[in-house]
Formats: C-alpha cells, sequence, structure tokens
C-alpha cells in the first residue's frame, strides 16, 4: 500500500503545484508528524493564521489517511466543525483534489457528506457539534475543525466530551485539531490551554498573516476590524472582545464640517432614515461620497432631528415631507429605510416619485455596517458636522461579538445611536451600491440606468440594463425591473 505521506506530497492543489513541492517547512514537518506510521504523537494541535490553508491541509491527511491505510477497511474516521456546512468544507477541499489529482478519481467516492475509499471501504463522516449526540462513537481518525468558532454553548461541550473521552478506547486513533485562535475563557481556550501542557500532544502554531497575502491587505484589516478580531483572525492570538468600537481621537479628527453642505452637481447623495415614534428620535442623514475605492470619503451635508415632546409622539408627516424635499434639494437622492419601521410611510414616497431603498436589519447587515464605520473612522474617511450629540453617539458606542466574524454596535443604557444608525445606512450605501450620479446598484451587481419619462412615446430607446461589462440589456415592460423603473 502506498505510504500516506508520499499520497498527501502528490495531491495537486488549485495553483496547479503538487502539495510537496508548495508546503513550507513547518507544514512539512505537520504532514510528517500526522502521518507517519509510526508516530511519535498520535494526537496533535495546528493553530494558525486565516489563509494559511488549515482546511486544505487537513483535508489532504483524511485523504492520505484514506488511501494509505490509517483508517482501516471497512471503518469510519470523523471530520467535525462547528456545523455541518463548516464540516463539508473539508469534504470540498477532498473533492478539489479528487478533480486536479490524476487517478485519484478512480480511488474515492465523494458524496456531499462523506468520502469513501473504493478499494478498502474505509470512508470519513462529517459530524457538526450540535449533532443531537456523539456517544459510543469510535475510530482511528478524527478531525476536528476551527475549534476556536465552535459556540461555546452546553450542547458543544457535551459533543466535544463525547467524542474526547472516545480517543483513548483505542491506542491507535489519531487526533487533528486545526484552529484559529478565538476568546478566551469558553471551552475552546480550555482545550486550548490543556494540549499547550500535555506532553501527548504536538502542537504546532503560527502567528503571523501568511507571505501570499498582500501587505495592504493586511492594513486594510487592521483599520476594518476590531483590535481583538485583528488579533485573532490574523495572527493566531486569543483575544477578548474589547467594549469600546471607536477612539475618540479618530472621532475628533473627522469632525471637519462647521455646518450643512448645499447640493454639488456631480456627486453621489443619499439619505439614511432612522425611525422612531415616541421615546427615541427621528433621525434624517443627507449625505454624499467624494471619490472611489479605498480613496473614498463620506460627508455629512444635514442632519435633520425630530424630538418628540413629552407626552406627544413624533409628527411622521413632517419627517415624511422633509424626505421629500431633502430627497429632491440633494439631485433625487434616494432614501435607505428600514422597511420594518415605514413600510407605508416608503409606500407614499415612491408614489410621488421618490427613489426608495430597503435595508434590512439582519446580523449580516448590522455587522456589514458597523465594520463600514469602524473603517472609515480609523482612516479619517469620514468628515461630520460638529455635532455635539452625534459626537457623543459615536465615543459612547460600543461592539459586540455575536460570531466568528459577526459584529454589532450598540449604545449603553439611557444612550441613544439613532445619529449614528443614520449615519451607517448612508456610508453603507454610498460605499457599497452608489455607481454615481442618476445611478443605483442593488446588491446583484447589475445597474439600474436612469429612465427617460416618454421614451417609447417619442419612439426613442427605453430604459436598459447596464451591466458591469459595459453590454446593456431592454428592460421589458411588466418585468420587475420595469415596475421599479422609478429608481433614476
Amino acid at each position: 500500500m502506498i505510504r500516506p505521506l508520499d499520497v498527501m506530497g502528490a495531491l495537486v492543489l488549485d495553483t496547479g503545484q503538487e502539495w510537496a513541492l508548495a508546503a513550507l517547512p513547518h507544514q512539512l514537518a505537520d504532514a510528517r508528524a500526522v502521518l507517519a506510521e509510526e508516530p511519535k504523537h498520535r494526537r496533535h494541535y495546528h493553530g494558525a493564521p486565516r489563509a494559511w490553508g488549515k482546511t486544505t491541509n487537513a483535508g489532504g491527511y483524511t485523504t492520505a489517511g484514506l488511501l494509505g491505510g490509517l483508517i482501516p477497511p471497512g471503518e469510519r474516521g470523523y471530520c467535525c466543525a462547528a456545523d455541518r456546512d463548516q464540516a463539508a468544507l473539508l469534504v470540498q477541499s477532498i473533492a478539489g483534489f479528487v478533480a486536479r489529482t490524476p487517478g485519484l478519481g478512480s480511488e474515492l467516492h465523494v458524496e456531499t457528506f462523506k468520502v469513501t475509499a473504493r478499494a478498502t471501504g474505509a470512508s470519513v463522516i462529517v459530524l457538526a457539534s450540535d449533532a443531537a449526540s456523539a456517544h459510543g462513537l469510535r475510530s482511528r481518525w478524527w478531525v476536528l475543525d476551527e475549534l476556536g468558532a465552535w459556540d461555546d454553548v452546553p450542547s458543544s461541550v457535551r459533543f466535544f466530551e463525547a467524542i474526547s473521552t472516545s480517543w483513548p478506547k483505542d491506542n491507535a486513533s489519531r487526533v487533528v485539531v486545526i484552529s484559529t485562535a478565538g476568546r478566551p475563557g469558553g471551552f475552546a481556550h480550555g482545550v486550548y490551554r490543556h494540549v499547550l501542557q500535555d506532553p501527548l500532544w504536538r502542537v504546532s502554531e503560527v502567528h503571523e498573516p501568511p507571505p501570499w497575502v498582500d501587505a495592504t491587505e493586511m492594513k486594510s484589516e487592521i483599520r476594518r476590524l476590531p483590535t481583538s478580531a485583528y488579533l485573532r483572525y490574523w495572527r493566531n492570538e486569543w483575544a477578548q472582545g474589547e467594549d469600546k468600537l471607536l477612539e475618540p481621537e479618530d472621532i475628533a479628527a473627522c469632525t471637519v464640517l462647521s455646518g450643512p453642505v448645499d447640493y454639488k452637481r456631480g456627486k453621489a447623495y443619499c439619505l439614511g432614515v432612522d425611525l422612531a415614534l415616541r421615546n427615541d428620535n427621528a433621525v434624517v442623514l443627507t449625505g454624499h461620497r467624494d471619490g472611489y475605492g479605498s480613496e473614498a470619503c463620506i460627508s455629512v451635508d444635514r442632519l435633520d432631528v425630530f424630538t418628540p415632546r413629552k407626552g406627544r409622539d413624533v409628527d411622521l408627516q413632517k419627517v415624511e415631507a422633509l424626505i421629500e424635499a431633502r430627497s429632491r434639494q440633494y439631485g433625487g437622492a434616494p432614501v435607505v429605510f428600514d422597511p420594518a419601521q415605514a413600510w407605508q410611510m416608503m409606500g407614499r414616497l415612491r408614489s410621488r416619485g421618490v427613489r426608495v431603498i430597503e435595508h434590512t436589519f439582519s446580523a449580516s447587515s448590522n455587522s456589514m455596517r458597523t465594520l463600514r464605520l469602524l473603517e472609515l473612522v480609523r482612516s479619517h474617511r469620514l468628515r461630520l458636522p460638529d455635532d455635539d450629540e452625534l459626537v457623543t453617539e459615536l465615543v459612547s458606542l460600543r461592539v459586540r461579538e455575536l460570531g466568528p466574524g459577526q459584529f454589532r454596535y450598540d449604545h449603553p443604557v439611557g444612550g441613544h445611536d439613532d445619529r449614528v444608525t443614520s449615519l451607517s445606512l448612508v456610508a453603507l450605501h454610498l460605499m457599497q451600491h452608489s455607481a454615481g450620479p442618476g445611478i443605483v446598484r442593488p446588491p446583484t451587481g447589475r445597474t439600474l440606468a436612469k429612465p427617460k419619462p416618454s421614451a417609447r412615446s417619442r419612439g426613442t430607446p427605453g430604459p436598459r440594463l447596464v451591466f458591469g461589462d459595459g453590454s446593456t440589456r431592454p428592460i421589458r415592460r411588466g418585468s420587475v425591473q420595469h415596475k421599479i423603473g422609478r429608481w433614476r
């Protein structure tokens, strides 16, 4: 039977290179230790920042284990991750090796959550850490993917206890844990501290980004992410999430405007609306973008705040009238709403020709707005008016990490963040969806060109969809694009 290490070395990466020729010295040493026929260690912990190819390497180890006899004929190995989709990434890495490596397709049968060696019947099954039960499982092959990202909840703890207590049942079992550092204090951090001290474990760690990641990208990540997140993802350091989102010095550097700024032709404008009725302010913030890409800056042109008086609600009719007036004042600027706040108001504004864009608040969109705001303030690409309430909201913002890579800003008890919410809506839209005056780019990547009124009656071409490569397609009457033709 072919040696496991020889199988690993011959696997073809997506770059077209064989793994043995592309691997760095510490990766070669890790593979020799994991796949040794007479191993010195049967427990391995590999810690590294993102982009080091941990899951790819684990897929390679598993392929070598299946074809090199480390998983006995007819028996099962297990790959475990935070959830079933994450675990399936390892299967996808094996499928990639099968597609690229000559002759491998005849040796392995790859399914969505299972890989089988055709000759021996040995297989690998993927499991999620929230599986109903893992008691009774026994195997000679275990891979645990991104342990630091497993939810720190009782079900994950019970799952880990169930599989880890099965390892001593078979003296020939091999365990490979691959992970980027997480937050200290949870059960994954407890596992990490244990393996550092236990002589049964071989620990291999890297604490810097891989050399093939561009340094400019890393500078962008430093600006984009909270410090603790950067340390975990790109330095592989166990770091607790900080409470404060923005530094006062950065906010002060962004506070450069003395008052309202009038409309200027050729700028991309947008209105962000955060509505409230009784217990909070209703805010309409008008802003524009200067420049493009990493040089783009967002400026706040006007900040209109409606504060409810004691015992009385905000007059939403006045808010609606002001939104329409500001949109027309700033060249027909689109208005970004949370549809859950103002569905009827959005419909009325649309009927009067105001461009309305829905922004649904979700864990993903909240994280995008939080990170966009953090990046703009840190890089001093946000131009703010000298508004005491806005500055106070920004200084008081706290950040919460809801999950791996998912963040949300929040205000302290008794505070407000309505101005910040309107600002984040404008910033996110202008940085991601705006393609210049008169054009709006929906999240699909297509742009809807400004329709010309009565184009058909004049015998001229009607509105067309414009794609990124410059090609166009007519908008069919009655289609979804035709129905939203008020976008202009």
